[in-house]
């Protein structure tokens, strides 16, 4: 941008602690702003704009590298903070952190109303949007409507997404419950939140503006970013990378269009903006190849940054005339689809420049929030956290679809081999039938009867083949089954822990409850101000009447004097009644989320308990018929082939019977002879 401080992109490296499997796996070396790692069993150094060990605590690198920044920001300066890295480096860590040990996003948070308190002499409206970019797709995490999200260009400048909800913010506490509930969304909005994690992105943007009281054209204008990028290995990434690369070797030409996380991310990198990448190291240099060849050209960017004047009365009288310049020209020649587009394109700018006066958009503000309570009790907590959850509900489903036909194809599989395996028996059964028929009437030679006895052989032998295929078809059969059976259960439990959900209950109860605080405690402002301006207009009405000669007796003192000490005595009994009233709410509160935590928690491990049982029952049960199936259709197999066999070996015996006793009487005939 013309006129603005030149202003690299700084890059900070940070070093996790080891993990358990990872002991005595550590090669990074850290000399001041270098580090030396192992890539490729080559070590090489890299230099940062600052290096931290896994020792250095999240609050340390916010105080040195983050707090400055602060002060950028309402003073009208873009500034935004990438975590980087490959998964499981400790980007969300990071950002997010614990309640012993707070991220960067809830510092910036605290510490950004902390500077507007200080600045009486400017009135200040700030606004929260939080999106995930997951394959191209965006999600609302704060507001999980169902509407499509557009990537636009904005009438100030840059991109605006629209359909993105954005929820005006009054105070610290107000905005880390958002962050937390959009946090929490993208936790729970799959099932491998791990997978899922690794291919998705988190924007957390803030904008602040200002302006001095009784000004409403023109002020300051400011973006807060906060991104916890995808793992960088992740094909999601792929275009980001190669626009942060072209950026750092100078290129004229950036390829921001290839993907919408980069055209998103292009004020952060390469646009007006002050940004500060943490670059998160695991501590196996070998893992980190991807990140130290990103952290690299990333230092070479860099920005032109300026401040960010909001004018938005100037912009609207801008898009007016340039309006009203092609209206006209489509009036002489409507065949031109280009102007008339270009025409379609202007009044939807208009439009949006319109609604970003602050009434607007705190109409705006309090449309969405009505819409977000209305999504969160339909849809329940687990799933208004994030529009995936509906993709991977598509998923399973097509997972069952594919598992019923392939169930479908081999059960006409196995349905052609048992109707074959059956005919081969009757062929079996009528084949040694007729075998017994001819040897019992003593007509047939001995070369057919070796035919007929080498058929039955053959038969026998393409009968055990087709039972094995049989058997075979019926395990891959039995498979698919137990397959199919475990998606409709994951099926079934997503839907079931989707409803009813008592988080949800509390999570409106806890709303309405601050709703109701905020309004009392605006009508109990409201009071003391009429208190306070009725007060006044007695003391003048007594003044007046001191001017005008009026003059109290000495009972009316009395009086006077009786009343006021009865009111002073009041006053410090009614603060220690409110005090203690404020102190014992305060302690109430506590000891109610303590027990709805614990209640939460309890509840989780007995459904996980109860889940689990079950499971466990029904896989035994399983196992156990599936065993028994077994048993005993190889006891039906054994039982055929042994009838087989010893109808078979019968008939063998029946024909050697016969054999001996036309033996015997040829021999009765031999020796009646030689008698007579």
């Amino acid at each position: 941008m013309p006129g603005g401080e030149s202003s690299a992109v700084r890059c900070f490296a940070k070093v996790r602690s080891s993990l358990p499997s990872e002991a005595n796996q550590s090669d990074i070396k850290i000399s001041g702003e270098r580090l030396t790692a192992a890539i490729g069993g080559v070590e090489s150094t890299y230099s940062f704009d600052g290096v931290y060990g896994p020792d250095v605590k999240t609050r340390t690198l916010f105080k040195e590298k983050c707090e400055p920044l602060l002060h950028r920001v309402v003073e009208g300066t873009n500034v935004s903070i990438v975590a980087l890295g490959i998964t499981g480096s400790g980007k969300s860590y990071l950002m997010n952190g614990r309640n012993e040990e707070p991220g960067i996003a809830p510092c910036m948070i605290n510490g950004l109303f902390q500077v507007i308190e200080r600045m009486q002499n400017k009135e200040f409206f700030v606004t929260v949007q939080y999106l995930e970019v997951m394959d191209d797709s965006l999600v609302d995490l704060l507001n999980p409507h169902t509407g499509q999200l557009k990537v636009r260009p904005s009438p100030q400048g840059g991109v605006q997404i629209q359909g993105l909800s954005a929820l005006v913010v009054q105070d610290a506490s107000q905005l880390l419950q958002y962050y937390e509930q959009g946090t929490r969304a993208r936790k729970m909005g799959t099932t491998g939140a791990r997978a899922h994690r690794e291919k998705a992105t988190s924007i957390f943007m803030l904008n602040i503006e200002q302006r001095e009281p009784g000004r409403s054209n023109v002020g300051l204008t400011s973006c807060l970013t906060l991104v916890d990028l995808a793992g960088i290995e992740c094909s999601t990434c792929n275009a980001l990378v190669t626009c942060i690369t072209a950026l750092g070797q100078g290129s004229k030409t950036v390829p921001y269009r290839d993907s919408k996380l980069s055209i998103l991310l292009q004020q952060t990198f390469g646009g007006n903006c002050l940004t500060s990448v943490f670059a998160l190291l695991s501590p196996c240099g070998n893992d980190n190849s991807k990140t130290f060849s990103l952290s690299q050209p990333l230092r070479q960017i860099k920005h032109s940054v300026a401040i960010n004047i909001n004018d938005t009365d100037k912009i609207v009288s801008n898009l007016r005339e340039q309006i009203s310049t092609l209206r006209e020209k489509v009036a002489g020649d409507v065949s031109n689809k280009e102007d008339v587009i270009a025409l379609q394109e202007l009044v939807q700018e208009l439009q949006l420049a319109k609604q970003q006066t602050w009434e607007e958009r705190q109409k705006l503000s309090l449309k969405y929030e009505q819409e977000r309570k209305t999504n969160l009790a339909n849809q329940g907590i687990l799933e208004w956290v994030m529009d995936s959850k509906l993709r991977d509900q598509q998923q399973i489903q097509e997972k069952i679809n594919h598992l019923q036909k392939e169930k479908q194809q081999l059960s006409e599989e196995f349905s052609k081999k048992r109707t074959q395996v059956m005919e081969l028996k009757e062929q079996l059964q009528k084949h040694i039938a007729d075998f017994s028929r001819i040897t019992e009437s003593d007509k047939v030679s001995d070369s057919e009867r070796k035919s007929r006895v080498d058929a039955i052989h053959k038969l026998k032998e393409r009968l055990k083949e087709a039972s094995d295929n049989q058997k075979a078809l019926k395990l891959s059969l039995q498979n698919v089954v137990e397959r199919l059976r475990s998606e409709r259960t994951e099926s079934s439990s997503k839907v079931v822990a989707t409803k009813g959900s008592l988080s949800m209950e509390w999570l409106i109860e806890a709303e309405e409850r601050q709703r109701m605080e905020s309004e009392n405690s605006a009508m109990v402002a409201d009071e003391l101000e009429r208190m306070k301006l009725e007060i006044e207009h007695e003391k003048a009405d007594i003044k007046l009447k001191i001017v005008d000669g009026k003059t109290y007796s000495a009972h009316e003192y009395a009086e006077l004097e009786m009343k006021i000490t009865e009111l002073q005595h009041e006053k410090p009994v009614t603060s220690l009644e409110i005090q203690t009233l404020k102190q014992e709410k305060a302690k109430l509160q506590e000891a109610v989320e303590e027990m709805h935590r614990q209640h939460t928690v309890e509840l989780e491990k007995q459904q996980m308990q109860h889940f689990q049982t079950f499971r466990n029952y029904r896989e035994t049960f399983d196992k156990q018929k599936l065993a028994i199936e077994q048993r005993y259709r190889q006891l039906l197999d054994d039982s055929i082939q042994d009838a087989v066999f010893l109808s078979s070996r019968n008939n063998e015996l029946v024909a050697e019977n016969d054999a001996l006793r036309l033996e015997v009487a040829t021999l009765k005939d031999a020796m009646s002879r030689k008698v007579e």
